[in-house]
């Protein structure tokens, strides 16, 4: 679906002619989402090799139209797949490709010429797309609120250096990703709270008088929450130090299997036995040892061969 005759589309050959302003770019906004959605379509049905291909036309409608309207535009076209409650593959496979198009659209460029460097972008594109999410995450729909979750903590979690940096230095924007987060993972579903608690992991601050909002927050869920997936989450978020350390040790007694797990490998990668007191080895040893999980036990034991205390 890469030609349109009616208003002289043609995306094959990166050539678009449609109602532009005195600078050249795109104004129709409707114009722009029927290409958008046009692309999206044909990426449910294309082979995975394909998807680059599809990847390039998208930038190729972003470099020739308002940048700033651009992210907008293609979330508004991702609300659908947002609200397939089924997850359907087609939707989950649209969802992944949505994903690649925020982490990497600014770093993969569609043409060979490089992009004129005094022409810079507004701001990052991933960022852009976190402020579609800080915008439209409140939804009645709790399949667009798990989605937009799930997709805010991922970019998260994946922001490269540079963009992290720039988000550090928008702090209006931090604030309102942090706050989505926290109200997110007070959300009645434990899919959506478990997506929040990963999203808080690069939120945490060292603070020297008291522990900081968010570690709070995960800390709180680690211990209150009622979901073992949740838990989890929290105790994967986690930042290892003298105020989180005997949270983590408590973990390791969990009633859920899969929350132990999580404790044994988060001590393993993350905390250094040293650092732990005498009582809260003794506690550690004795959960360790008492666990009915034989997984659980053979990363016990890994902790003692690692610090060498047995």
């Amino acid at each position: 679906m890469g030609t349109r005759r009616g208003n002289e589309t043609t995306l094959m050959t990166t050539t678009i002619y449609l109602s532009e302003d005195a600078n050249g770019l795109i104004i129709d906004h409707r114009s722009i989402l029927n290409l958008i959605v046009d692309i999206l379509e044909d990426v449910q049905q294309c082979s995975r090799r394909a998807e680059e291909e599809y990847f390039r036309k998208l930038q190729i409608v972003r470099n020739q139209c308002d940048r700033k309207s651009f992210p907008k535009i293609l979330f508004r076209a991702m609300i659908i797949p947002f609200r397939d409650k089924d997850q359907s593959p087609y939707s989950k496979r649209l969802i992944a490709f949505f994903l690649d198009c925020a982490l990497n659209m600014d770093h993969k460029l569609p043409l060979s010429e490089p992009i004129d460097k005094d022409e810079a972008y507004p701001e990052p594109f991933s960022l852009s797309i976190l402020r579609c999410c800080v915008k439209h995450h409140p939804d009645e729909d709790s399949s667009v609120r798990s989605n937009i979750t799930q997709l805010s903590a991922k970019i998260m979690d994946c922001l490269i250096p540079v963009d992290y940096l720039k988000l550090q230095d928008d702090k209006k924007l931090l604030i309102k990703v942090k706050e989505m987060f926290l109200h997110r993972i007070r959300d009645k579903i434990a899919q959506i709270r478990a997506y929040a608690a990963l999203g808080l992991k690069m939120l945490q601050l060292e603070e020297d008088k008291s522990i900081c909002e968010v570690t709070r927050v995960l800390t709180n869920s680690l211990r209150y929450d009622l979901n073992p997936e949740v838990r989890r989450a929290a105790l994967k978020s986690l930042e290892v130090n003298y105020r989180t350390r005997e949270y983590i040790v408590n973990a390791v007694g969990d009633v859920s299997e899969v929350v132990r797990l999580a404790a044994h490998s988060n001590a393993i990668k993350k905390l250094h036995i040293d650092s732990i007191n005498v009582d809260l080895v003794e506690q550690f040893v004795q959960m360790g040892l008492t666990d009915a999980s034989s997984m659980c036990q053979f990363l016990h034991w890994s902790i003692f061969w690692q610090f060498a205390i047995i």
